[in-house]
């Protein structure tokens, strides 16, 4: 009668060692995976507009990938991703804009943007140069509209005219205002 005690004690020892290994392994697994894909979405993710992803990078099964955003196509010839640069095909329009004067004496520039055309743009720049009346370059201000910038939306803006601190904006007769640079990964 001992021994089948030991035996079925041992038994079950063995079966819960197993158990709790299997969970490892099982855990272990699904952690790499998602380490691996991760590590794969962050190649496309921080790679430079224009950038051609070296496809052999990619994982075989592509099940477990997310889709792509439209704006990322896929390469005919050798299967490779391409991004769209951002130029003036991008059609980021400012539809309007205008300075306003704050009681520090600094002016901040307010606007709308807006996307005009086919594509999806993030991390949009907007700068503004400013000039004298003999247009000699005074100095220039950007901020970043950081979203989904969906075609047809628009968005309002502020670009503070202050700069680091609290320094007066130059007194200037004219400024421009123009997008600069959009990302559409």
């Amino acid at each position: 009668m001992k021994w089948i005690k030991y035996i079925v004690t041992r038994l079950f020892d063995g079966l819960l060692y197993g158990m709790g290994i299997t969970v490892c392994v099982v855990l272990g697994v699904w952690i790499a995976q998602h380490i691996y894909i991760g590590r794969f979405l962050n190649e496309i993710t921080y790679s430079q507009p224009g950038e051609i992803i070296d496809s052999s990078t990619f994982p075989d099964d592509f099940s477990s990938v997310p889709s792509l955003p439209d704006n990322i196509q896929m390469d005919d010839m050798d299967g490779s991703f391409r991004m769209k640069e951002f130029d003036d095909t991008a059609m980021l329009t400012i539809v309007e804009h205008h300075d306003r004067v704050n009681a520090d004496g600094t002016k901040d520039f307010l606007g709308m943007l807006k996307n005009e055309g086919s594509d999806t743009w993030r991390n949009m720049e907007i700068e503004v140069e400013l000039f004298d009346e003999a247009g000699q370059f005074l100095g220039e201000y950007s901020t970043f509209i950081n979203r989904l910038f969906k075609p047809g939306d628009t968005e309002n803006f502020q670009v503070s005219g202050s700069g680091c601190g609290s320094h007066a904006t130059p007194e200037y007769a004219t400024y421009t205002i123009r997008v600069i640079n959009a990302l559409d990964y």
